[in-house]
Formats: structure tokens, sequence, C-alpha cells
């Protein structure tokens, strides 16, 4: 989306947006390295978790850890994506809000399969969201997965039929993205963000024709909803880190801790600039 070359934008918007280029590509960054340090579970936990759920995926007790690294790394990638897109002169909300979008949706699923349970339900977790995962990409068709669906079902109904009280919520698929993030990041982005967010990702043909007027009229407005967005997103990447931490070698990642301490407080201050700035308006 272009503005008219004569449009009007604060020229405090560029110092904002550059804040949040720091922001959010410095946030991704140390996201990506907590997702791949050394998991907290030792090979007493490990072998405890393979026992109790069997051999029909090799070493099942590691999907937990190797899903959620996976799934940080989008989420990352999204908001380190969103970084890149304040360096433009423009910043529309129409191309920042679909990567928000998915970035709280990883977010919220990475904090929503990783709860404080023991270790075995954790694996059940993360076991079952993976098989309803590749199930939904029609993957299970694919030749050499067949039996890759086949073990991780294997794995599910084992434990449930030794336990018939079963996993509460363990079907986040019929859940829906909405209550899921309403449940583990509402508190924190506000709950009505998402729906703001997918106003933008979904055809919306109000949207589009108040895009193309405001976008001349006054630009700084959708600058503003997409600093705002940007923040938001950034705000669920760290309280979905924050989660994998609990996950990780303490003594090895007490570094990382200390770096996505200080990306988080730059966050919050960053939240209360835009928000004075907001206020001014």
């Amino acid at each position: 989306m272009t503005i008219n070359e004569e449009a009007n934008i604060d020229p405090r918007i560029a110092q904002l947006k550059q804040e949040m280029f720091n922001l959010c590509t410095g946030l991704a960054n140390v996201s990506n390295l907590i997702g791949q340090a050394e998991p907290a579970w030792g090979m007493d936990v490990v072998n405890a978790v393979n026992l109790e759920l069997g051999d029909a995926v090799d070493n099942v007790a590691r999907i937990p850890d190797e899903l959620a690294r996976g799934i940080i790394q989008v989420a990352g990638a999204h908001v380190h994506t969103i970084g890149r897109l304040m360096e433009d002169q423009f910043t529309s909300p129409a191309t920042v809000a679909p990567l928000a979008r998915s970035a709280v949706e990883y977010s919220a699923l990475l904090i929503f399969l990783n709860r404080d349970e023991p270790p075995e339900i954790r694996t059940v977790r993360a076991v079952r969201a993976l098989r309803i995962g590749i199930k939904e990409d029609k993957d299970h068709r694919q030749k050499g997965l067949e039996g890759t669906y086949t073990d991780l079902n294997a794995v599910v109904e084992r434990y449930i039929k030794k336990n018939k009280q079963g996993i509460p919520e363990l079907k986040h698929n019929e859940i829906g993205y909405s209550k899921i993030v309403q449940k583990t990041l509402g508190g924190l982005v506000g709950d009505d963000l998402y729906d703001l967010l997918c106003s933008y990702t979904h055809h919306n043909t109000w949207k589009a024709y108040s895009q193309l007027v405001v976008a001349d009229l006054n630009p700084t407005k959708l600058e503003i909803d997409s600093l705002y967005f940007a923040y938001k997103s950034a705000l669920g990447l760290s309280a979905a880190t924050l989660t994998l931490l609990k996950f990780r070698e303490e003594t090895t990642s007490n570094e990382l801790r200390e770096m996505l301490n200080v990306e988080t407080e730059r966050i919050l201050q960053l939240g209360v600039k835009i928000d004075s700035y907001i206020a001014e308006l």
C-alpha cells in the first residue's frame, strides 16, 4: 500500500518504528535461542515418560520440546518480519495484521500445550497436537508418513486406555483459536485483539475501503495501528518464550533468561510510549 506523497505523517512515528524494528528482531532472535536451548528433562524423566507411553514412537519424550522449538521459531519468524516491515516509509496494518495474528496464534498454542503438568501429560498433548496437524494437512496420506500418523495415534490411545479420567482440554483443535488466545493471552494482549486482527486478515470490504481513504487522509492513524499490532504480538511472543523457559535447562539458560527479561522490559516501555502517543491524538 502506498500513500500520497503530500500525506503528512508525524515524524515521531519514524522513531517509534525504529524502536519497534529493533525490539521485534531482537526478541525474535532471543526466542529462537531459547527454543534451541538444552531441554530441562534429564534421562530419569525421559526414561520414565518413554516407559509410560510405550515404544510406538522412538523416544517419544523428545516430542514436546521439539514441537515447542518449531512453534517458537514460527512465532518468532512472524514477529521478526513485522519488525522488518517497520523499516518501510509507510507500514500499513493490512500487512502487519496477518503476521501478528499468526504470531499470536502460535504463541497462544505454545502456552496452551506447555502447562504445569506431569511430563507424560505434556508429552501426550504434544503428540496429539502433532497427530492432528498431520491429518489436517493431509500429510498422513503422503508416502513415508502413513506410519508416523499411526504411531502417534498409538501413543495417544495407549495413554487414554490406561487413564480413563482423561486429560482436560486435550482436544485443542475443537476449542477454537479465539478461545485459546483469550485463555492464554487475553489478560496480556486484550480480549478484543484477536478479533481485530481477524477483521484485517479475512476479507472485509469496509476495511479495504477505509484503508484506501485513510492512507491519504490520515496515514498516521494506520501507522499507529501497525505499531499497536506489532507491540501486542511481541508481548505475546515474550509470554510464550517465558513459558518455554520453564522447560529449558536452568544453568545453561540463565543468560538467555536475562536477555528475555531485558527484551520484555523494552516491550513494556515501548508500549507506554505508544499509549502516550495515542492519548495525545
